[in-house]
């Protein structure tokens, strides 16, 4: 989503910015402003930064009325009623703003973050090439640009926008950061913390660009585990910044009543964290525990109101500054607090340094340690961090519920399984569906390996950006420059309804998982829709989801410990007959009777953890 600017500092359908035809549209121009108007606005902006937005509506309103072809203080009106709320005289007030001034290339960035936000994106493009138009060197019509166009996938488009406004702005934190998630989500880990280390450079108090090095960092496939755990434990000892945590009542005894547990998260939207969450938050027992939510995301949505349904306490928190925040929690006298969040967007990781339970858990929404010396447990299992094997990469105190460390509730708009496209094509066909982030060059050389094995074989990957010509072209290079044949590999984009996504599971029949962070969502999605899933386990808890998945189905098999095991596992599976077929048709009912999908179970096992940890019993 673009980001909102001050005033002056306001913040395209994928096409070129640059190329597009067209003039910036031609009116005549405005009188200029007397010297009585001069002082209205002045006025009405000093109230406008003293946060009187309500009072400042009323002074630019009656401004306008007297000079309705004010520009600038259209302009900074359609901006305080943007921060109330009133997006439709907002835009309005926008438009006013570039037919009074088409020169006035802050109104045209402000008009098009308005369409952006109603979905009106080829609109927001047309507003956003006014604005570079006029002004090629504004960093904040190239950073918006860029997230838009990033947004939609066009990666490489975005890669230039954001490059075009360093050539102006080399030290502009905000566009160096962008740069480093688009270079992220082209998987392309090294450069892209690089730039986000840079911005991080010219921002060093941005807890949000700290966080994103160490999201970064779980991508790379040349980043050793104690690296891992070195770089946590320095952002976390910046993220503490000195704060000392709160002194706490003691943990209590189960018998005063149920325990009071507040999750904590930006994703309880529309987003995967909120969709595993969901069956928990819909089997909790409501004698063993009384559920808060606070939601630190951006809007809320139809999911959101979902996960209210369950008659959970919800705190939408996400204007609370860090202060505000803590003294809120701390008087809702929560027994057990817990992180969804680790060091993804919108994490409030800097709350619980100062601590806001007696128990402080991190769980589900990030792969790795918080590093944070406040936060006392990490909710896992046996199989993605085995005793003995992880201990040393984390901060917090492995808790490994005994069944799994996740539930997965299948989505009902899932198509049924259908059968194997092999037997319709001829050939086998492996795929991916993993975010492009994950596709390291050792995913790039296994996935190579197995086509190789396999030599009639072909390679489906399907992911977001795909679909843009000169990404695609970047990912075939680099496919074969690690050994791959191009001539096997379909790249496709994301599909826009989730079904249609599903759908496409019906044209793989082996799945093959990415390396070191694989994946979670889509390896549940796979199984759920009948495809085998061969992951390959490593030493950290991001390369070993697949392992903890695939054993609690009954498939321990597919499971590689080495690069060799992966190929040699792909392409048996692949030579297997019979019995493929026979997996496809029995994958879904096995899965469906497994632990996976029992949330009652799963939540049952997540309070008998809540209750002992108050008891301050050892972790399992």
């Amino acid at each position: 989503m673009m980001q909102w600017l001050k005033r002056f500092r306001l913040r395209s359908d994928p096409t070129s910015l640059e190329g597009n035809s067209g003039p910036v549209p031609d009116v005549p121009a405005p009188a200029p402003a007397d010297d009585e108007a001069e002082a209205e606005k002045k006025r009405a902006d000093a109230l406008f930064d003293a946060g009187r937005l309500d009072d400042a509506i009323d002074v630019y309103r009656a401004l306008l009325a007297r000079s309705p072809g004010f520009a600038r203080a259209w302009n900074n009106f359609g901006l305080c009623l943007r921060l109330t709320g009133r997006s439709a005289e907002a835009e309005q007030a926008f438009r006013s703003a570039v037919f009074h001034a088409p020169d006035l290339v802050a109104a045209w960035i402000n008009l098009a973050s308005m369409q952006e936000e109603g979905r009106r994106v080829p609109e927001a493009v047309e507003s956003l090439r006014c604005a570079l138009t006029l002004d090629p060197k504004s960093r904040e019509a190239r950073n918006n640009a860029g997230q838009l166009l990033s947004e939609l996938g066009q990666f490489c488009a975005a890669e230039e926008q954001f490059r075009a406004g360093l050539a102006s702005h080399p030290s502009d934190a905000g566009l160096s950061f962008n740069l480093g998630l688009t270079l992220t989500r082209q998987g392309r880990s090294d450069d892209a913390v690089a730039c986000i280390r840079g911005a991080l450079r010219t921002e060093p108090d941005s807890r949000m660009v700290a966080s994103a090095i160490l999201m970064t960092l779980n991508y790379a496939d040349d980043v050793a585990p104690v690296e891992l755990r070195s770089e946590h434990d320095r952002i976390a000892r910046y993220l503490e910044g000195g704060v000392v945590p709160s002194t706490l009542p003691a943990r209590r005894q189960i018998s005063t009543g149920p325990l009071k547990v507040g999750y904590f998260s930006a994703d309880l939207g529309y987003h995967v964290v909120s969709f595993f969450m969901e069956p928990v938050l819909a089997s909790h027992d409501p004698g063993a525990v009384e559920v808060y939510c606070y939601y630190t995301g951006l809007k809320e949505d139809a999911q959101c109101e979902k996960l209210k349904a369950f008659g959970v306490r919800w705190r939408n928190v996400a204007a609370m500054d860090e202060e505000s925040l803590h003294r809120a929690v701390l008087a809702d006298g929560l027994d057990v607090a817990v992180d969804l969040s680790g060091h993804t967007g919108g994490n409030r990781l800097a709350v619980f340094a100062r601590r806001v339970a007696p128990v402080q858990i991190t769980w589900l929404g990030y792969p790795n340690t918080t590093g944070l010396t406040a936060m006392d447990y990490r909710l896992t299992d046996t199989w993605a961090d085995p005793p003995g094997m992880t201990e040393a990469w984390h901060s917090e105190r492995l808790w490994r519920l005994p069944t799994g460390f996740l539930v997965y509730r299948p989505r009902p708009e899932a198509p049924e399984v259908n059968p194997l496209p092999r037997d319709t094509n001829g050939y086998v066909t492996y795929g991916c569906f993993n975010n492009f982030a994950k596709v390291s060059p050792t995913t790039l050389r296994l996935w190579a390996g197995v086509l190789a094995a396999v030599p009639d074989a072909r390679l489906l990957v399907k992911s977001k950006g795909l679909d843009e010509p000169a990404f695609a072209a970047e990912v075939k290079g680099r496919f074969a420059r690690a050994g791959g044949d191009v001539s096997r590999l379909q790249l496709e984009g994301q599909q826009a309804v989730f079904e249609n996504h599903l759908s496409r599971y019906g044209a793989i029949d082996i799945a093959l998982d990415t390396y070191p962070y694989g994946g979670t969502t889509t390896t549940c999605e796979a199984l759920w829709m009948g495809v085998p899933v061969v992951t390959l386990a490593g030493e950290v808890h991001a390369a070993r989801v697949g392992a903890s998945l695939l054993t609690r189905v009954g498939h321990p098999e597919w499971i590689a410990s080495t690069e060799a095991d992966f190929v040699r596992i792909a392409r048996d599976l692949a030579r297997s007959g019979a019995a493929l077929s026979e997996t496809r048709a029995n994958l879904r009912p096995r899965m469906a009777g497994s632990s996976l999908t029992d949330a009652a179970g799963f939540t049952r096992e997540l309070e008998s953890a809540f209750a002992a940890m108050v008891r301050e019993e050892s972790p399992p």
